[in-house]
C-alpha cells in the first residue's frame, strides 16, 4: 500500500501467529452514543495527531464482509471481531510500540470446493489459535504501521486471505495524517507511484482525493468531545509483470474517517471498496470504531498535547441521532437492508 500523505494505510503481510482468525460481534459503547451536533472550525485550523504515551490503551470493533464475483457466479464472507491495544513503549526509532490481542471471533468464511477442511473446522481451529494471542506492532507518531509480523509457512491460500482481512482490522485504528492544521474545507489530491510500469516487478499507481468536511461534537460523556470528519476517495491501479505476461488489478475505494481531536486518536473509520482483476470482481465493506479505555477528557487534560488542541466554541446546527445516517457515529448499527449504511446479511429485496 502507498504512504500517501494522509492514505488509508493498511498492512499486506499477515502475522506469524498460526492460523489467525478473527471476529467479534458489534458492540454497544465504542465511539460517540448521543449522535453528532457541528461545531465551528477556528480560523487557524485544526490538528489531527496521535498520543501514543506507553501505557495508552484502546478498545475496538471491527466488520469487515466481502462479496466476490466471477463469471456469474458469487458468494461472501465476513468476519467480525474486538480488539484491545496497549502502547507498551517508545522505540529507538521514536515509533510506538504496541500489543494487540484479539477476542470474539466470528467467522462466516466461503471455501472453494477443493478446500481441505469444513468450514466448521476451520473456524474452531480459528478460534482456538486467535483468542488471547498478542500481536505486536510498532506505529510512527503519524499514525503509519510498520514491523507487522510475517505470515508463518505452510498456510493454506484461505488462511492467509484471512490472516490479511484480520492485519487490517487490527491495524485500522492508526490512519497517516497529514502534519499541516486543516482549514474549513481544505480539498486536495496526492498522487503517487511505485516501481517502474513496464519492468519486470510490481508497479502501482494511485491518485487519493481529500476532503476535511468539519468539526463536530458528542456529548456522550457530559463534556463534549470534538470529532474531524475527513473523506478519501482512492483510485489505484497495480501491475505485476514477470516474463510470461502482466496482470493488471484496478481499486477504487471510499474511506470517511472521524478523528478525535481531543482524544487525539482515530474513532472510526468506514471503507467501501471494489478491486477489478482480469473477470474477478471484489466488493468489499468496512468498519471499525476505536475508543480510549479510560475517559478521553481525562486523558486529554493530562495530556502534553492538550494544550495544541484549546477547546473551541459549538454552534448546534444538526444533531444526528440515526445510525442509517450518513454523518451518525456511535454504537447503534444501521437495521436498514435497503440503506447503504447497512453492514449486516440481509439483502434489500428480503424486505421489501
Amino acid at each position: 500500500m502507498l504512504t500517501l500523505p494522509f492514505p488509508r494505510l493498511r498492512a499486506s503481510a499477515a502475522f506469524g501467529l498460526g492460523v489467525l482468525l478473527l471476529a467479534f460481534p458489534w458492540i454497544g459503547g465504542c465511539g460517540p452514543q448521543n449522535g453528532l451536533v457541528q461545531t465551528v472550525v477556528p480560523q487557524d485550523g485544526v490538528q489531527l495527531r496521535y498520543d501514543l504515551q506507553p501505557g495508552g490503551t484502546f478498545k475496538g470493533h471491527v466488520f469487515r464482509r466481502e462479496t466476490v464475483q466471477e463469471r456469474g457466479s458469487s458468494f461472501t464472507r465476513s468476519l467480525k471481531f474486538n480488539v484491545n491495544m496497549r502502547v507498551v513503549a517508545v522505540n529507538d526509532d521514536g515509533s510506538h510500540r504496541v500489543k494487540a490481542v484479539v477476542s470474539n471471533l466470528d467467522l462466516q468464511w466461503h471455501f472453494g470446493s477443493n478446500a481441505a477442511v469444513s468450514r466448521s473446522q476451520f473456524a474452531q481451529r480459528a478460534l482456538k489459535s486467535i483468542d488471547g494471542v498478542t500481536i505486536p506492532f510498532s506505529v510512527d507518531s503519524d499514525g503509519a504501521i510498520k514491523d507487522v509480523p510475517p505470515p508463518p509457512d505452510g498456510l493454506e491460500d484461505d488462511e492467509k486471505q484471512v490472516l490479511e482481512a484480520v492485519v487490517e482490522g487490527l491495524t485500522s485504528a492508526f490512519y497517516v495524517v497529514p502534519s499541516r492544521k486543516l482549514l474549513e474545507g481544505d480539498k486536495w489530491t496526492q498522487h503517487s507511484t511505485r516501481g517502474k510500469k513496464g519492468r519486470l516487478g510490481k508497479f502501482v499507481e494511485s491518485t487519493a482525493s481529500y476532503s476535511f468536511e468539519g468539526l463536530f461534537t458528542s456529548h456522550k460523556t457530559g463534556t463534549p468531545a470534538r470529532f474531524a470528519r475527513l473523506r478519501v476517495d482512492t483510485n489505484q491501479s497495480r501491475e505485476t509483470t514477470t516474463k510470461d505476461s502482466t496482470h493488471a488489478t484496478r481499486v477504487h475505494s471510499k474511506d470517511e474517517l472521524l478523528f478525535a481531536i481531543d482524544g487525539n486518536h482515530l474513532a472510526r473509520i468506514t471503507t467501501g471498496s471494489t478491486k477489478f482483476t482480469g473477470p474477478v470482481t471484489v466488493t468489499v465493506k468496512f468498519n471499525a470504531q476505536w475508543e480510549r479505555t479510560a475517559s478521553i477528557q481525562a486523558l486529554a487534560a493530562h495530556s502534553p498535547l492538550a494544550a495544541a488542541n484549546p477547546s473551541s466554541p459549538t454552534i448546534e446546527s444538526q444533531s444526528i441521532a440515526d445510525p442509517c445516517d450518513d454523518d451518525y457515529v456511535g454504537s447503534k448499527a444501521c437495521d436498514d437492508p435497503c440503506d447503504g449504511n447497512y453492514l449486516g446479511d440481509d439483502s434489500c429485496a428480503d424486505h421489501s
